[in-house]
């Protein structure tokens, strides 16, 4: 679950073992323009339900650049993953 970032966009390594008892922040920027969430590569959904399935309990960043009105696009990702891990 935890990628390991090589400085390259879009590539990432895979650690051994379960690092979510680690964890204590995963960042959010979708690929390939690290805009929000549901505009790129990456199928959040899956994500929030794996964390929600480890009962991890700590922070998500949001760490994307926004096209649009950044609070009404964060409140949005926000909902989106409260939704998915509450489902």
């Amino acid at each position: 679950m935890l990628l390991a970032e090589l400085g390259l966009p879009g590539v990432a390594a895979k650690p051994r073992g379960d690092p979510a008892p680690l964890t204590v922040l995963y960042p959010i920027a979708d690929v390939p323009h690290r805009h929000q969430p549901g505009t790129g590569e990456i199928n959040y959904g899956n994500i929030y339900k794996k964390l929600a399935e480890l009962n991890y309990d700590h922070y998500i960043a949001m760490e994307f650049m926004p096209e649009g009105d950044p609070i009404k696009i964060l409140r949005a990702a926000r909902q989106q993953a409260q939704h998915v891990a509450l489902a």
